[in-house]
């Protein structure tokens, strides 16, 4: 035996553990989970695949994502994991959006004063195709609103936004 106080100390560092095995996982679980070519969100404790994004329209002047789908919805959303090989992961944005039809930009002049501002971010490599998009601003998380990706294509493909209405 190990007396009562060792016993307790076992156990609170055993669900610790627990805790922090359910809270984050590893690169190559998230990886494996992403296997298949797409786009995840890790949203309200659940590991989702988005099927709906809106797709790049040129209207006036202006780069306008619309989208034919409704955007799925969520509490919160922790991060995105992108298995999507031609991808300019480097290039691609997180915003939060007060609706879907402020997903528009002036491309010609990024600096506009009418064009979202991106969240910061951080893109971390899971494996030599998959990646893992982090919010760097906690609030974002939970905000009310539209959280979006906006993933870059290569030239000659249309970019895409991937978006979750959060918060409501």
């Amino acid at each position: 035996m190990l007396g009562w106080k060792w016993e307790k100390m076992v156990l609170v560092a055993l669900a610790v553990a627990l805790f922090a095995g359910c809270s984050s996982q590893s690169p190559e679980s998230l990886a494996q989970q992403a296997k298949n070519l797409g786009v995840y969100a890790r949203a309200d404790n659940s590991f989702r695949v988005l099927t709906v994004f809106g797709v790049e329209n040129d209207d006036s002047g202006w780069t306008r994502f619309m989208f034919t789908e409704s955007i799925p919805k969520a509490q919160a959303v922790s991060y995105f994991v992108v298995n999507v090989p031609d991808a300019k992961i480097s290039d691609s944005q997180l915003f939060l959006l007060p609706n879907a039809l402020a997903a528009k930009w002036v491309l010609e002049r990024p600096t506009d004063p009418r064009n979202p501002k991106p969240l910061k971010a951080t893109i971390e490599p899971l494996s030599a195709t998959v990646y893992k998009v982090s919010l760097a601003e906690p609030s974002a998380k939970t905000s009310k609103g539209f959280l979006c990706l906006w993933l870059k294509m290569p030239m000659g493909t249309a970019d895409r936004l991937y978006a979750i209405q959060v918060g409501g």
